[in-house]
């Protein structure tokens, strides 16, 4: 059922855009968001709900095809021998607890045993709380640096702030270092602010304090 459900979508797709679309079917929204990319860009992944079928596709497969998983994790995760997702719960589970912050290390070990901790939005009107911009960028302690790219994403932020007619007063600042601790940082000012260079003024100072407190 899954599977014409999912071809009778990209065929509709195609009718109505003349776009190609891809698609995956699995028993978990991780996995079928892993097979929608096996089949790119105009195909179908249908993979087996039964647990030796999970069990073996999982097996073998290179942890950069893991939903959030980019060039600069895989990076690490190959510096620690782990290639494949059966590393991960496996010989090497013990490098991701160590290395790895808790909360990165669950959702590592929950990603490659395709577990999917994500729940479906019952459909209706939703309210945007909140509007921000991240990077991963190469590791640097150069306070010159990391200002100015702070001061790039704030400029980023501000643009979309200004494009949809938002304005905020909490700004939150998230550093995250090589082992991905996340620290973060917020403010609330006293007045509604959105363009990219009252941004830049208000995050500046808690970028200031983290690097102070780092050093």
């Amino acid at each position: 059922m899954g599977a014409l459900i999912g071809e009778d979508i990209r065929r509709r797709v195609k009718a109505s855009t003349r776009l190609t679309a891809s698609a995956g079917i699995a028993c978990t929204r991780t996995l079928a968001k892993i097979c929608s990319d096996l089949n790119k860009p105009d195909g179908l992944y249908h993979l087996p709900t039964r647990r030796e079928h999970v069990e073996k596709f999982l097996e073998n497969l290179n942890v950069r095809k893991l939903p959030g998983v980019g060039k600069v994790t895989e990076k690490v995760l190959n510096e620690l021998g782990i290639t494949k997702c059966k590393s991960i719960i496996s010989d090497k589970a013990h490098l991701v607890l160590e290395y790895f912050s808790k909360k990165t290390s669950d959702w590592l070990l929950r990603a490659a045993t395709g577990v999917s901790n994500c729940r479906c939005r019952k459909t209706g009107t939703y309210e945007q709380k909140g509007i921000g911009n991240e990077r991963t960028f190469k590791a640097t302690t150069d306070p010159k640096v990391l200002r100015a790219r702070c001061g790039d994403l704030c400029q980023m932020v501000g643009k979309r702030m200004e494009k949809s007619g938002m304005v905020g007063r909490v700004i939150t600042l998230k550093l995250k270092d090589t082992k991905f601790v996340v620290h973060t940082r917020s403010a609330t000012l006293n007045r509604y602010i959105s363009s990219g260079d009252d941004l830049e003024k208000a995050a500046l100072p808690l970028l200031d304090a983290e690097l102070s407190k780092a050093a």
